[in-house]
């Protein structure tokens, strides 16, 4: 086989295996999921909801260790 021709018979060969593991590995995993928006954890929750006093962690943290 001239060179020519064989150096597109290697590059034709890896291209279909690399195509192979593609899709292989397509069909092994889920299809990816977009991460959320920006800014959706702030609209789930009210921005003027006041995070607890000190006091009321610290009780908590020795009510429970």
């Amino acid at each position: 086989m001239p060179w020519p021709e064989q150096a597109r018979s290697v590059e034709q060969a890896v291209d279909d295996d690399r195509r192979r593991r593609r899709e292989d590995v397509a069909r092994s995993r889920p299809p990816p999921v977009p991460p959320p928006r920006l800014g959706d954890s702030l609209r789930r929750r009210s921005l003027f909801l006041l995070p607890p006093d000190d006091d009321e962690t610290t009780a908590q943290h020795k009510e429970h260790g």
